[in-house]
Order: structure tokens, then C-alpha cells, then sequence
């Protein structure tokens, strides 16, 4: 340890069961990274980023197949790195003083495989740890940073191995030559079969397998780039329920924002499984989860049997995501009130006002119009007539609603509460403020919110059929 300082107990015996694991082999390679740099960022770059231009003179001399004698002879035919040929020489020589695990390294970034095998049955441990040192570590945890490198793990505990860290490099072949050489697929800071499924590379997923990649440690085929591979997972006995801890994966497909992956996935899935346990949304489902980040998928997961009143957040953002989408019948058809309200933000203000008045679902949308007026005008026009058909439906302008300010009225502290078309009014005028020049899509989008604006203005109570 660098910084002279005891381990606490616990950790110490970590790392010490952590390393023992390892006895008989070559434990940990070390890489400095730099002051700046992420850990894993640089290691993918250091030792198993794809190395094109070796790639390329392999390629160009047939040498992916060739035997260590044939690739030697055409290093020194070439003048070619001439430390990968000096160790190579050594090692067909069955001279002792080889470092395997280095020839290993370079047999890999030129995809030599029978080096790679002669690096292997020399001594190279193709599942040895990685170990990644950054200097200087400033964070306050910095020993605890210190021990995990030492015992070769990540901030997580979790080891760096080769052959992860060459599936989150994006180097197909260097996977393959690992898992041709005996590289263990469950062993890495992640799943490192994670890495093909998700940049949709089919048979080297199917080579994972092959080669015994536990396919139920982790709801993973929602990680997958395409359908066809959230498929063929799914056929081969991929874990489908999520843990405490974890997402599912029709929740993860959800949280990549890709649909047709989560539409297969649905088939598979109960729509009403929980997300993994927090604070925010104790009681929140896959469609709390669907409305918040890909609320096209929520008419497939209502069709399925989605519950939106699992809670009262999960009510409120599915009669909202139904109103931006144009589902307006599915909206009266569940039965979803034109007043529908949240309780107003817990914010610092709220806390000390408990007259805050609650947030309708009208004032959601007006909210959303202004928000995305800079940068999703035409979003800003969705949203403007979602609130349209909501008032049509009966939604009350004068609601009132919390205007995020409190003040101190006889001896207590009061929430400025204010009516909605009011509210709207003034943040209108200081979005138009915001926007002098405005381009042709917020001029339109600044003109529906103006047309909705006197809409409010002139009503005194929307009533259903007026």
C-alpha cells in the first residue's frame, strides 16, 4: 500500500481472500493511467483496444492461423516490433526467462491464435486480474481506491479481466482469440458476454454460450442491440425476472429507449414486475418506468395488462403520456379524471407550506409546453394539444396550484398558491422574453401557447360537452 496506512480489518481480509484466489498464477498486470483519465476508459485503450494497424499486417500476410515460427520469421522479415519478436523468439526457443503473459498481450493485439496458445501453455493466465492504478487518486475514499487496486478489483469489487476488457474496447476479434485460448466468460467487472449482445454481434453471443457464459446471473437480453438477439437469449434460458437490486430486462430495454426490443420482450414478461427497490417511487412498476423514458411503449404495456393505478405517480404520468400521444378515447376509457392531481414538489418551499396546493394534470402539460420551447419546439405543440383536448374533456384553468413561493402570514408560513391560467399567463410572457428572435418552430409553438393562453383567459369553468 502506498499510503502507509492500515487497511481497516474488513477490507483486509477481502483482499486477502481476494488474492489467494489466485495462488499459482500471475495475479495482476498493473497499468498507470494518468490524473485526468477514468480507470476503465484508459485500460480499454491500453492493453485491448483493437490495434488497426497490427491488425491490418496480420491480415495482409495470412498470419491470424499461422504457427509462432511463421510469424516470427515474418516479424524479422519486416523489421517489425521488435520487443514482440525479440519475446517470441524466446518462447520458440523454450528459453525460461518468457514473459507469457506479455506475449499474450501482443499475440492478441496482432490476433495471432497459435502464439496466443504457446503464451497460454507457457504459463500466460488469460483470466488474471488487471490491475488499474490512477495517480494521483484525490477522491476522500482514496485508500479504500488504493486497496481495491491492489486486490486488482474495480470501485465495485469487481475484477478486470482480458477478455472484458476487450468486449468493452468494442474488439471482437481479441474475444474470440481469448475464448479460444481458455478465457473464462464469467469472469470480469460485468458479464463480459454483455459486450456482443449489446453492440449486436449474434455469433460471437452464440460463442459465449458455447463456451459456458452464465446466461442467468443478470437479466441481460434487454441489453440487446436488435430483437433477434433479445430472441435467441431469451430461447437459450436467459434470465427473465429482476432482482432487489436489478432491473428486468423489458425494463432495461426500456431505460436504452429501444422499443423493439422491449416489444419482444413483453411477450416474455409480466408488465406489472416492480423496479428494483428505491425511494422516489416505492410502488412504481415497468409503466412508471415506460411513461418516464419511452412512453410510446405504454398502449403496448396497458394492451398487456398494465395496471396504471398501481400508485398515484404511476396514475398521474400514464394519463399524461396518453394525452402527448393522441390516445385521447384510451383516456376516458380508463377512466381517468380531467382534474387528475399530484401532490405539489417537495421542494425546500413545500416543506415549510403544507397549504401547497397540488399539480393538475393540465398544469403538467402547460409546464412541459414551456420547457420544451428551446429545444423540442415541436414537442412544445404536442403538449399544447394534449391541453387542448384536456380542457375539452372538462379540465378546470382556474385550478389553483402551487406558484413556488411561500410567505410569512400571521405567524406561519403560507404557500403563494395562484390559478393555473394566471400561472401560465406570467411564465408565457417570460418565455416570450426569452425568445426574441425565436425560430419558426418555437414562433409556432409560442403562437399555440399564446391561442391557449386566451382560451384560459376568457373561461370561467370548462364543464364536459362545452
Amino acid at each position: 500500500m502506498a499510503s502507509g496506512k492500515p487497511l481497516p480489518l474488513l477490507l483486509a481480509l477481502a483482499a486477502a481472500l481476494l488474492l489467494a484466489g489466485c495462488a499459482g498464477t500471475k495475479a495482476t498486470t498493473v497499468y498507470r493511467l494518468g490524473p485526468d483519465d477514468w480507470m476503465e476508459a484508459n485500460a480499454i485503450r491500453a492493453p485491448f483496444a483493437p490495434d488497426a494497424d497490427a491488425l491490418a499486417w496480420t491480415d495482409a500476410h495470412a498470419l491470424a492461423q499461422a504457427d509462432p515460427q511463421a510469424v516470427l520469421e515474418a516479424l524479422t522479415r519486416d523489421g517489425r516490433d521488435p520487443a514482440y519478436r525479440d519475446e517470441l523468439a524466446k518462447a520458440v526457443g523454450a528459453r525460461r526467462t518468457v514473459d507469457w503473459d506479455w506475449l499474450l498481450e501482443r499475440a492478441v493485439a496482432y490476433d495471432h491464435r497459435a502464439v496466443g496458445r504457446l503464451a497460454v501453455s507457457g504459463g500466460a493466465n488469460p483470466n488474471r486480474r488487471i490491475r488499474l492504478e490512477w495517480h494521483p487518486i484525490e477522491e476522500k475514499n482514496g485508500a479504500l481506491a488504493n486497496a481495491l487496486a491492489e486486490a486488482g478489483l474495480d470501485a465495485l469489487g469487481r475484477a478486470a479481466t482480458p477478455l472484458y476488457l476487450a468486449g468493452a474496447g468494442g474488439n471482437a476479434r481479441a474475444q474470440w482469440f481469448l475464448l479460444e485460448v481458455g478465457a473464462d466468460p464469467n469472469q470480469g467487472a460485468s458479464p463480459p458476454i454483455l459486450a456482443p449482445i449489446t453492440q449486436g454481434d449474434l455469433p460471437l453471443v452464440q460463442r459465449y454460450v458455447a463456451c459456458g457464459a452464465d446466461l442467468t446471473a443478470v437479466p441481460m437480453a434487454g441489453n440487446a442491440a436488435s430483437p433477434e438477439i433479445a430472441d435467441w437469449l431469451v430461447a437459450h434460458g436467459a434470465r427473465l425476472r429482476p432482482t432487489a437490486t436489478t432491473f428486468s430486462p423489458l425494463q432495461t430495454a426500456i431505460l436504452q429507449g429501444n422499443r423493439p426490443v422491449a416489444r419482444l420482450l413483453l411477450r416474455h414478461e409480466l408488465p406489472n414486475n416492480p423496479l428494483p427497490v428505491n425511494d422516489t417511487f416505492p410502488r412504481a412498476t415497468t409503466l412508471t418506468l415506460a411513461a418516464a423514458k419511452l412512453p410510446e411503449l405504454v398502449p403496448d404495456l396497458l394492451d398487456a395488462g398494465a395496471n396504471p393505478f398501481a400508485n398515484a405517480n404511476q396514475a398521474f404520468l400514464t394519463a399524461k403520456t396518453l394525452l402527448l400521444l393522441g390516445e385521447i378515447d384510451r383516456f376516458r376509457a380508463l377512466g381517468f379524471p380531467p382534474d387528475l392531481t399530484l401532490p405539489p414538489t417537495q421542494s425546500a418551499d413545500a416543506d415549510h407550506a403544507t397549504d401547497a396546493a397540488p399539480m393538475p394534470l393540465l398544469g403538467a402539460l402547460l409546464e412541459q409546453a414551456l420547457i420544451d420551447l428551446r429545444h423540442a419546439p415541436e414537442a412544445s405543440q404536442r403538449a399544447i394539444a394534449a391541453a387542448n383536448h384536456l380542457l375539452d374533456l372538462g379540465a378546470d384553468p382556474n385550478h389553483p396550484v402551487f406558484a413556488s413561493s411561500i410567505t410569512y402570514r400571521d405567524g406561519v408560513w403560507k404557500a403563494d398558491n395562484t390559478s393555473l391560467r394566471d400561472l401560465f399567463a406570467k411564465r408565457l410572457n417570460r418565455a416570450r422574453e426569452q425568445f426574441p428572435t425565436p425560430t419558426p418552430a418555437q414562433a409556432d409553438a409560442l403562437f399555440a401557447c399564446q391561442v391557449l393562453a386566451r382560451r384560459m383567459a376568457a373561461a370561467t369553468q370548462w364543464r364536459p360537452g362545452k
